[in-house]
């Protein structure tokens, strides 16, 4: 296992992971400094989606341990694909709360 924390696939999974663990933070944050109602779908937001993320990312390196002989990880791509996603589209709300 230690040959593939070395990996660029696992660093990729890794910063993919934090980017999107950040931006959830950010409009979490936001969203509990606006109202009492924002408080409590910010923290009901932040922490299923910590807990989702994190698990997600476990369930890349479970998959991983189970499979070192493939090449082509189709569950990393879809993490990839989904994490990366979720990130743009908080960064998004995160630009048009901004701007208003």
């Amino acid at each position: 296992m230690a040959p593939y924390f070395r990996s660029s696939e696992f660093w990729q999974c890794f910063v993919f992971w934090i980017w999107s663990l950040f931006e959830l933070t950010i409009v979490c944050l936001h969203m509990i400094s606006v109202s009492r109602t924002g408080l409590f779908l910010g923290c009901l937001l932040l922490i299923t989606g910590v807990l989702f993320l994190t698990k997600a990312f476990a369930s890349i390196l479970r998959w991983r341990v189970n499979n070192q002989d493939t090449s082509k990880s189709p569950v990393v791509r879809i993490f990839l694909y989904s994490t990366g996603t979720l990130a743009v589209a908080l960064q998004t709300v995160w630009f048009v709360i901004r701007t208003q």
